[in-house]
This record gives C-alpha cells, sequence and structure tokens, in this order.
C-alpha cells in the first residue's frame, strides 16, 4: 500500500523559504551586481518565490499563529527577494 503524499503545512512551507534564504543570502549582492555570474541562485530565488506563493494560498481564516511566521519573512525582506528571483525569471525567459 503506498503511503498518501501529506500537504505542507505552512510551518513546513515557512522553514523551507528561511533555509533558502539563509543559503542564498551572502549571493545577493553578487547576484544583484551581475546575475550572469551568480546565476547559481537563480533556481533556489525561482524556488523561493513558488514556496512564498504557497505560503501565501496556505493562510488559514485565523492568523494566531501565523502572524510570527509573516513577520518573520517580512524581515528577511521577502518581498525584496521574491522581486530578485522575478528578475531571474524575466532573465530566463529573455534567453529563450
Amino acid at each position: 500500500m503506498q503511503k498518501k503524499k501529506a500537504f505542507p503545512t505552512a510551518q513546513d512551507t515557512y522553514d523551507s523559504i528561511m533555509e533558502l534564504l539563509s543559503k542564498i543570502k551572502p549571493h545577493i549582492e553578487g547576484y544583484i551586481k551581475d546575475p550572469n555570474v551568480h546565476s547559481q541562485i537563480t533556481p533556489d530565488l525561482e524556488r523561493i518565490a513558488r514556496l512564498a506563493e504557497t505560503f501565501v494560498e496556505q493562510r488559514p481564516k485565523s492568523t494566531k499563529g501565523f502572524q510570527h511566521m509573516t513577520d518573520s519573512l517580512d524581515q528577511e525582506g521577502m518581498e525584496r527577494f521574491a522581486r530578485l528571483a522575478m528578475f531571474a525569471i524575466c532573465d530566463l525567459l529573455n534567453e529563450i
């Protein structure tokens, strides 16, 4: 019998975002200056953008317990990182 794949919780998604952010944070400045040189973080930026969308969709009707995660992501500059991911996607589309 196959196990059903569990859907990630908001906490799981948050943890994944924070892990990726900590991984790419040291490379962000270089990426802003020259995306081609630091293109190795492009897949991580794209993943963060997808996870951010998932996180927003997972928002519960009651935000109790959810607020600390959103505040933390705000502090990490989630919006800035999402924009960088969009720039990376645009760059990839221009190459096609």
